[in-house]
């Protein structure tokens, strides 16, 4: 394996590379005995003008086929004489594969097919007869063959790298295909990285000579880096239009590593043998520009200059359609509707749009962070608490009761808990530590189901979940633990780079995980682990679409008045939508920022909405001053949507996921986008996290709040607020409080973050846009009533400064915020009194110490969930399903009153008793009738403080 140096220089090099949007690159390009040399005084390459001509009288259909080396896709062809080591293997796909964005054509016919570019079709070399130089372009001719003839020149750009441009006139009508083979190449043993979009990056060079087509391309480049410079051949952006939204159907040209020799070679093809524009008449050419790139950086840095010098990516964004909290209130109203799919006598939220009849939950922290921040019960019982349940009883977090749906792999079993460690460490820390089941599971889980007396204590589980049991028991064991695995990971997947492919299908894991090593660092303080973050975040960012670039111009979109229709949908009958014909700027459009979903699923989802990247993006670039990170974050979050927008954007360019009410509307009359339901609370933590972090940032610290870890899966991680206090600009111990609707700005480009103190109201501005915002604010009378009709004081700090002080009369206020900054209103004499919030931040002095027990009736399991002193709860299920009960009863009494009854007639049997903040015991009988009509009664138990 190549060895890599972790520099903290890295992090001073991207500051230094953020002086401008557009970085300027001033490299030259000298005709040097028949060859091109391109330098920009730091780093040397000479560039050939070699290319290879393919040409096929028949159609060769090019379809993408699934690779046998990894879980991506790739051209294929039909050959003719092709040889047996050149064709593909069919591969069996699995029933457990399918869902949403799961093309299965890639799983089509691989008769007669090859992966190999360069066996696809008969070809010829073309290498220069002349060159010479005439001002500042370099022009090379060929001799002329029987297929055509060929034109290519090379000319200095000013400022960037130089351009190159091929020009090729067929004379006979065919499929052609023109590559571009004259960039260095090299030995794979002198590479120390290299990249081809998707997956082969670091040093995972392609097995043999794949294709990746544009459409794939976050930048559309390949490069390899030698001797601590890199290399490239990448698109001019005039090449990939903003419109149409790139696709496979649309995709104009491919790139290569793999060359004929095997080695390692920056190449591009275009157009792609047997795709658009490969059909050729005689007499009309077909030109194609590229550039020619050199730098003395590594490839994540080289990725940056790129993206900013050729494609033009810059912060982009700003609120323009509503402001970050009028969607969080929004996409909290829609939880609450019929229209979410939350299946209340299942505890789950519906997950038909993948496998139909089923449920699935990601991680019950999300909407207790969220109950906490918006102070809402209503949220916290019909949501938050049942997803607790479900957490901690189902084996699988899908669930079917249909036994004969195999796609995805669900289960029908109550065996619990499905929720992963670090989840059930964190509802342990958000009991304060009172309710002992939930650190018995989580223990569980950690240490495998080892007897305690096997244990180690500390090790057993992965590094990342050992710090969150750090975190929920103090333990620091399980600390040392996480130090030394992390210390372990950092050395093999970031200082050492990888050579072969980890399973993957998300981005995630594709990339180092830049996530657990910031939530170290927060923890320990520790330097390395924040460069490590920094390393991994920078080669995650190389997933992120920059291109195609934003034209400074309106896209008229839902023209007819019908919103595009995802081919997934349609394909189940899904009625096109409609969506108002409008013209917006094409900014508004863009994909810039955000990542497709998956390596399988890339080919129908351009890009998914839930940017889990962006907040801690935000905070890597704040510690570490990356600009870049910093962009990206925002132009995944900032301006997007005013509702749940839901899963991606596909198929062409609309504004219907921007609408307020676009999700208000049933599961079958949606067809722009699928809708994941159980999405939506991790969406919100996003969100949250991303106006914490903002806030934070801006302030420059001096308004704080810690967050705890949500892992979810996939892209659902994020930042749990809401049960600790923080401080804002001296004040300590203010709690986060932002009910829905606590506000209005007469400015859509303000986003705010509200806290409740000692009698005080605090709100942060923070301006989303490069323009000063002076704006009206009013608070809601129904939240805030002590402020109709009075006037209170309120001290105020604008960009970090205390300014002075303002009026609030009658619940309104104007505040001035300038360019990208934040101003904050601390109103004194404002005594809020939450409505549910001190119900889960204010704990019991002690715990239950018999709150666990698992019985032999059904295999039931029963226990006291402590998450307040005033929400406690009895939660009893069991294993057994209805393959032997009818039905199931539960008799109890709390501390000897009178027995209570509840009866479930279906399974899943399980059955929830609210218990009060004083009570002792509770004292439990189950019984049920079988399946034969007998019944059958447990014998009494209890659960107990004592």
């Amino acid at each position: 394996m190549k060895r890599i140096i972790l520099l903290t220089g890295l992090i001073a090099g991207a500051m230094a590379l953020q002086a401008a949007p557009r970085e300027p690159q001033q490299m030259t390009a000298t005709l040097q005995k028949g060859t091109v040399v391109v330098t920009n005084g730091k780093a040397r390459f000479t560039f050939r003008a070699d290319f290879r001509l393919f040409r096929t009288d028949k159609d060769p259909k090019m379809e993408l086929r699934t690779l046998p080396d990894c879980r991506f896709f790739a051209p294929s062809w039909i050959a003719d004489n092709l040889a047996p080591e050149k064709a593909i293997a069919q591969i069996k796909q699995s029933k457990s594969m399918g869902g949403d964005g799961i093309d299965d054509s890639v799983s089509g016919s691989v008769k007669g097919r090859t992966f190999d570019l360069f066996a696809a079709a008969p070809f010829t070399d073309l290498t220069p007869s002349k060159a010479e130089m005439a001002g500042d372009t370099i022009r090379f001719s060929y001799p002329a063959t029987a297929w055509g003839t060929l034109e290519c020149r090379v000319w200095a750009v000013d400022g960037s790298a130089p351009g190159m441009e091929f020009r090729f006139t067929p004379t006979r009508e065919g499929y052609y295909s023109v590559g571009y083979l004259g960039a260095p190449s090299f030995d794979l043993g002198r590479v120390e990285a290299l990249w081809q979009p998707m997956v082969w990056q670091r040093r995972i060079f392609p097995s043999q000579p794949y294709m990746s087509l544009a459409f794939t391309c976050p930048i559309p480049a390949t490069l390899v880096h030698v001797g601590g410079a890199t290399a490239g051949v990448a698109a001019d952006s005039r090449e990939m239009p903003f419109q149409p939204l790139p696709t496979r159907d649309n995709n104009r040209f491919g790139v290569a590593l793999h060359n004929p020799e095997g080695k390692v070679q920056p190449m591009l093809f275009a157009p792609v043998l047997g795709h658009v524009g490969s059909k050729m008449e005689p007499g009309k050419p077909f030109a194609f520009r590229m550039r020619l790139w050199v730098e003395a950086n590594p490839l994540n840095i080289a990725f940056q200059t790129m993206a900013r010098n050729l494609y033009d990516f810059h912060d982009y964004r700003s609120n323009a359609i509503s402001t970050l909290n009028n969607t969080i209130d929004n996409i909290i109203d829609y939880t609450l509707s019929p229209y979410s799919n939350f299946i209340d006598s299942l505890k789950g939220c519906s997950y038909s749009t993948d496998v139909p009849g089923s449920t699935k939950n990601v991680s019950s922290l999300n909407p207790l962070s969220v109950a906490l921040i918006a102070d809402d019960g209503e949220l916290y019982r019909r949501r938050a608490y049942p997803i607790v349940e479900y957490m901690l009883s189902r084996k699988n977090t899908l669930f079917c009761l249909d036994t004969t749906q195999k796609v995805q792999s669900p289960s029908r079993e109550l065996a619990g808990p499905c929720a992963p460690v670090s989840e059930l460490a964190g509802l342990y820390r958000l009991s304060g530590g009172k309710s002992p089941v939930l650190r018995y599971f989580a223990e569980e889980k950690y240490y495998k189901h080892k007897p305690a007396e096997k244990r180690i204590p500390g090790a057993g589980g992965n590094w990342y979940d050992a710090l969150e049991m750090y975190r929920a028991t103090g333990e620091t064991a399980y600390l040392d633990h996480a130090k030394r695995q992390a210390d372990i990971y950092i050395e093999k997947f970031i200082r050492t780079q990888p050579e072969k492919f980890q399973n993957a299908f998300f981005w995630n894991r594709y990339a180092p995980f830049y996530i657990n090593l910031l939530e170290l660092y927060e923890e320990t303080g520790e330097r390395r682990y924040l460069e490590a973050a920094h390393e991994g975040a920078r080669e995650y960012a190389m997933f992120v679409w920059m291109v195609p670039s934003i034209p400074q111009e309106n896209v008229t979109v839902n023209k007819g008045g019908l919103a595009p229709w995802y081919w997934y949908l349609k394909s189940r009958g899904i009625p096109r939508q409609h969506c108002p014909e409008e013209s917006v700027p094409a900014w508004r459009l863009s994909e810039i920022g955000l990542v497709p979903e998956s390596s399988t699923t890339c080919i129908g989802h351009r890009a998914v909405f839930m940017a889990h990247h962006a907040p801690y993006m935000l905070r890597i670039a704040d510690l570490t001053g990356d600009g870049f990170l910093r962009d990206i974050a925002r132009s995944a979050i900032v301006g997007r949507y005013a509702n749940f927008p839901g899963y991606h954007i596909n198929t062409e360019r609309t504004t219907a996921y921007e609408k307020p009410d676009f999700p208000l509307r049933p599961h079958d009359s949606i067809s722009v986008n699928s809708f994941h339901y159980n999405h939506q609370f991790p969406l919100l933590s996003v969100l949250y996290d991303y106006l914490v972090t903002d806030a934070t940032n801006k302030s420059r610290g001096a308004i704080a709040f810690r967050g705890d870890y949500i892992e979810g899966y996939g892209y659902l991680q994020a930042k749990f607020y809401g049960s600790r206090p923080g401080r804002f600009y001296g004040r300590e111990n203010v709690w986060l409080w932002m009910p829905r609707r606590l506000l209005a700005t007469s400015d859509v480009e303000l986003n705010d973050l509200a806290a409740r103190g000692d009698g005080e109201l605090l709100v942060a501005f923070t301006n989303q846009s490069a323009r000063a915002v002076s704006a009206e604010i009013t608070f809601n009378p129904e939240l805030l009533p002590m402020l109709a009709g009075k006037s209170f004081t309120a001290e105020v700090w604008r960009d970090n400064r205390r300014t002075g002080e303002q009026t609030v009369t009658d619940g309104k206020t104007r505040i001035e915020v300038s360019p990208e900054g934040i101003t904050a209103l601390i109103v004194r004499g404002v005594d809020i009194r939450p409505r549910f919030q001190q119900q889960l931040t204010d704990r019991d002095t002690e715990g239950w110490r018999h709150d666990y027990g698992e019985l032999e009736f059904g295999r039931a399991r029963a226990m006291l969930l402590n998450l307040g002193r005033e929400l406690k709860t009895c939660y009893i299920y069991l294993q057994d399903d209805d393959s032997r009960f009818r039905n199931v009863s539960m008799t109890y009494s709390i501390d000897g009153g009178r027995p209570l009854a509840l009866n479930d007639t279906s399974y899943p049997f399980e059955f929830t008793a609210p218990v009060p903040a004083e009570a002792r015991q509770i004292v439990i009988e189950l019984s049920g009738v079988t399946t034969d009509g007998r019944l059958v009664r447990s014998g009494t138990f209890k659960l107990s403080k004592d």
